[in-house]
This record gives C-alpha cells, sequence and structure tokens, in this order.
C-alpha cells in the first residue's frame, strides 16, 4: 500500500470561495471510500488550491496538518480540509484548481481509542458510510450521491464518467 491518496482536479471554470466548498467536499468523498477499499486510515490531510490567473491573488496555496487520530471518516476528514480552506483560502480568490491529499496511512485494524470520541456517533457512521461503498460499489458512483451534487457548482457526475480526467 503506497504512503499517500490524493487526488486532484482542474476546475472547468473559475469557482468562488463558497462555490469550491461542494469540490472540496466530492473529493474528500472520494478519497475516503479509496481509504476504506484499502483498508487504511489517514493520519494526516494535505490542501493545494491553486488560484485562476484571472483572480490575481497569486498562485494559490498549499497547507497540511496531522491528525490527533488517525480515520477514514468523511465527516472528520472534511472538517479538517475545511479548517485549512477557510484558515488560509484568500476569500476574494477565484479558484481554477483543487488538490487534496491523505498521508501517513496506516491498517484499519489497529484502531486507537480516544477519551474524547463518542463512539456510538462513530460506529453509525462507519455503518453509514460502509453501506453506500457497498452501493455505489453494485450500481455505480452515481447511485447515491450528496444531494449538494445535484447542484450546478457540482462536477461529480462528470468525474464519475471519466478516467485519468477524460472521457470514458
Amino acid at each position: 500500500t503506497s504512503t499517500n491518496l490524493s487526488q486532484g482536479q482542474v476546475l472547468m471554470r473559475d469557482y468562488k470561495f463558497e462555490e469550491a466548498k461542494i469540490i472540496l467536499k466530492e473529493m474528500n468523498d472520494e478519497l475516503c471510500i479509496r481509504l476504506r477499499t484499502h483498508h487504511v486510515k489517514t493520519g494526516s490531510v494535505g490542501l493545494y488550491v491553486r488560484y485562476s490567473l484571472a483572480s490575481r491573488h497569486g498562485e494559490g496555496f498549499s497547507h497540511q496538518m496531522k491528525l490527533t487520530i488517525p480515520t477514514d471518516l468523511n465527516s472528520d476528514l472534511y472538517a479538517s480540509l475545511l479548517y485549512l480552506y477557510n484558515i488560509y483560502c484568500d476569500r476574494n480568490a477565484l479558484i481554477r484548481g483543487i488538490n487534496v491529499s491523505f498521508g501517513s496511512l496506516t491498517s484499519s485494524k489497529n484502531k486507537q481509542l480516544s477519551l474524547f470520541e463518542d463512539y456510538e456517533t462513530q460506529h453509525k457512521e462507519e455503518e453509514l458510510f460502509s453501506a453506500i461503498d457497498d452501493l455505489q460499489n453494485k450500481y455505480g458512483k452515481n447511485s447515491v450521491l450528496r444531494a449538494d451534487s445535484l447542484t450546478k457548482d457540482s462536477t461529480i457526475k462528470e468525474r464519475h464518467n471519466q478516467i485519468g480526467g477524460h472521457r470514458k
């Protein structure tokens, strides 16, 4: 298994700060599925945002952070990515590219306990995403999508119909 999973996307148009959050969430969800498929959890998240040439706000930024406990839960990882995004992203810049990476991968069999976790909620979320993973594996990636993935800002359905960024 590799020590890093990543996904990048050049956006087909310039996205505003709020619009790009849906892309970030979708990329997070896709990488979380890959984590669970490989039976690993991530101990760090990285985010690279490239600004549009039209925005004149510099090239963008790249930051990463270590997690206190390795995880494969969508909500925990999205919260970490959103934290980086909200701190470092220029809210006035137009966004043209996003890369998300999960590093410091460890086996899912190694379960680390925490006094601060709500295990009942965590277990329910694990079951939910396991069921979603199963449905998408059986019926296709577009069979179960978030409601906000049906908005005009979403790129997930189009990405699911591509191989390596090209139409199938």
